[in-house]
């Protein structure tokens, strides 16, 4: 059971559920972008990720600041680290080797329509974001982007904004609660092709900040 902040603002409380600090785990898909033919491609190898995400109220009661980490992770004695595994046992499995991966997004609800004991399903949000990535190991079209998400209770889908991720036509994130671990997808598409880049699940740590 994820419990929810008290002291969250009107405007944020569609997003009451996500705000805290995450720890968890994932694999990763590279993707190789040849400019020169306009293809997307993907290496075979799977890397295993071990990444810290952690969302704060900023001073103005609208916004929320999401400051993502994400590390390059290695299995102790080789062990093979399913996606099956819970966050939890996951990362007692992995040792965390260099950062791959820092960004920080802002957060801004545009609208949303609460739910009541008639309309539960009601509930709905949209939201607004700017993320600028602040260090990735790799060339990546996410450097300073437009996001534009929709909150339907416990997920949240995100797309790009139209030519914010060039020379990608288009990148979307989803976010889900399940089973009281946070799920976080990242795909990147063409005109003609989509990839998976990568997936991770996090559980909720009781630290205000971990960076």
């Amino acid at each position: 059971m994820i419990s929810l902040p008290s002291d969250v603002p009107t405007t944020l409380r569609p997003l009451a559920w996500i705000i805290g600090s995450w720890q968890g785990f994932g694999t990763r898909t590279r993707p190789i972008f040849n400019h020169t033919t306009g293809q997307l491609h993907a290496e075979t190898t799977i890397e295993h990720l071990v990444g810290n995400i952690a969302f704060s109220i900023s001073q103005t009661p609208n916004e929320l600041v999401q400051h993502t980490q994400i590390f390059h992770a290695a299995p102790q004695d080789n062990k093979v680290v399913p996606m099956t595994l819970s966050a939890d046992t996951a990362l007692n499995c992995l040792d965390a080797a260099k950062l791959w991966w820092e960004e920080k997004t802002v957060w801004s609800v545009t609208h949303s329509r609460v739910a009541t004991k008639n309309t539960p399903a009601s509930a709905r949000a949209e939201c607004v974001s700017h993320g600028i990535v602040t260090f990735a190991e790799d060339a990546h079209p996410l450097v300073n982007t437009q996001w534009s998400a929709t909150v339907t209770g416990p997920r949240i889908m995100m797309a790009t904004h139209q030519g914010s991720a060039k020379p990608l036509s288009s990148v979307t994130r989803s976010f889900g609660l399940v089973g009281g671990e946070l799920m976080i997808v990242q795909d990147l598409a063409t005109a003609t092709q989509e990839l998976s880049e990568w997936c991770v699940r996090m559980e909720k740590i009781s630290v205000d900040n971990v960076f």
